[in-house]
């Protein structure tokens, strides 16, 4: 939960999932950059065709990227990107009892490649990490989607920065995917996660007054984009901002 900075993107002319044809297309050679921040990636879906096997591959490079990790990534680790993708997963379902036909089955392809890839950009930066994601995104995915669609993806990573900016309905359900805990039972439990990743990390200490703060402030100028996550959690949400005021009445109490 950090401001970004964005950075401009080089462009491609493939076409259409152009290297992932059927019975004859291939994808890329295993990308590797230098050790120092640098990425790895081998897929196990090289000979097959299709979405299921560019979102396949964009599970695996973040599988093996984000995985790698140090655990000091409490909070930007394998587990809430797994998170975001299943979130998204929950929403688009959702949104789709009320209008069946307001997300394409592509639409939910690139929607989804672009929550696996969302916080690859830990791997190299912490500020600035969404920027970073989309160059990953570009590099692996040039070659076998269009520049359009490659534009979609890196046009959803972004949109998660905070605050976030989403301006269409792939954009609004990854958003509220990131931000899905904030409704939830687990939300202590993320809280604390970012609290030790920015101590770890970053090397910031917060007293808990400051801590319960800072998530005050946060909880509240948060608004999630779907009507499925506003029906979803926003009492949840409001709950855990009350339980939040109430911490902070305690400490002030003493």
């Amino acid at each position: 939960m950090q401001p970004q900075a964005q950075e401009k993107m080089n462009t491609s002319t493939a076409g259409p999932l152009a290297a992932v044809r059927s019975n004859e297309g291939s994808a890329p050679e295993a990308m590797r950059e230098t050790p120092k921040g640098g990425y790895v990636f081998e897929s196990h879906y090289k000979n097959n065709s299709g979405m299921e096997a560019v979102l396949g591959m964009a599970e695996d490079f973040a599988k093996q990227n984000i995985g790698s990790l140090s655990p000091n990534f409490a909070y930007h680790c394998l587990e809430h990107t797994k998170q975001v993708v299943e979130n998204a997963r929950i929403i688009a379902d959702g949104v789709r009892l009320s209008h069946p036909d307001a997300l394409s089955q592509y639409d939910e392809f690139l929607m989804l490649v672009a929550a696996w890839f969302h916080d690859i950009g830990f791997m190299t930066v912490y500020f600035g990490h969404e920027a970073e994601g989309c160059r990953a995104a570009r590099k692996l995915l040039t070659g076998m989607l269009s520049d359009d669609d490659i534009q979609r993806i890196e046009q959803v990573i972004m949109s998660t920065q905070i605050p976030q900016s989403a301006m269409d309905l792939i954009e609004h359900i990854v958003c509220d995917a990131d931000l899905f805990y904030l409704g939830g039972d687990q939300f202590s439990l993320w809280s604390n996660r970012l609290r030790d990743e920015h101590r770890a990390i970053l090397g910031r200490e917060y007293t808990d007054l400051e801590w319960i703060n800072i998530n005050i402030d946060f909880v509240k100028s948060h608004t999630y984009f779907t009507e499925f996550a506003k029906a979803r959690n926003d009492a949840g949400r409001d709950e855990n901002l009350r339980k939040l005021e109430a911490m902070k009445d305690t400490l002030l109490a003493k």
